[in-house]
C-alpha cells in the first residue's frame, strides 16, 4: 500500500474547506466581537458576580443580550467574505463541488461569460443584502448608544 500523505487528508474534503475558512475569516468575527466587548461596562459583570451570578449566567443573561448585534454583525460579515472566497475554496474543495464563486470563475475563464452572468449577479445580490442588513445594525447600534 502507498503512503498518500497528510496532504490528501485535508484537500479534497468539504471540513479542509471549512478549516480554511475559518482561519481566513476569524480575524473578520472576532474584530467585529471586539469591538462590542469593549462597550460591555466590567461594573456589569462585577455586579452580577456579586449578587451571585455564574460565569455561564452572566454570559447568557448580560453578555449576549448586549452582544447580539456584534454578533449579528460579524456574522454578516463572515457571510460577505465566505460568498466571494476563492483562493481556498478552489485548492480545497472536493471535486464536483461548487460554489457560487467557483462557478463565476469558472464559467469566467472559459469565455462564457453569459452563462457565469446569473451566478455573478446572485453573488452580487447576496452581497448586497447582507451589507444593507450591516448598515442597518450599525445605524441601530448607533442610536442605541448615542
Amino acid at each position: 500500500r502507498e503512503h498518500t500523505g497528510g496532504i490528501v487528508v485535508i484537500t479534497g474534503a468539504i471540513w479542509g474547506v471549512c478549516l480554511a475558512w475559518v482561519i481566513c475569516f476569524l480575524a473578520t468575527g472576532m474584530s467585529s466581537m471586539h469591538s462590542g466587548y469593549t462597550r460591555i461596562p466590567i461594573e456589569l459583570d462585577q455586579a452580577a458576580a456579586v449578587l451571585g451570578a455564574s460565569p455561564l449566567k452572566i454570559l447568557w443573561r448580560i453578555h449576549l443580550p448586549l452582544l447580539s448585534l456584534s454578533l449579528c454583525t460579524a456574522f454578516l460579515a463572515v457571510m460577505v467574505d465566505t460568498f466571494k472566497e476563492l483562493p481556498s475554496t478552489l485548492v480545497l474543495r472536493p471535486f464536483d463541488v461548487k460554489t457560487l464563486a467557483i462557478a463565476t470563475y469558472v464559467l469566467a475563464s472559459d469565455d462564457r461569460v453569459a452563462d457565469a452572468a446569473p451566478y455573478a449577479l446572485t453573488l452580487i445580490v447576496l452581497t448586497s443584502i447582507c451589507m444593507l442588513s450591516i448598515y442597518n445594525l450599525q445605524s441601530r447600534m448607533m442610536k442605541r448608544h448615542v
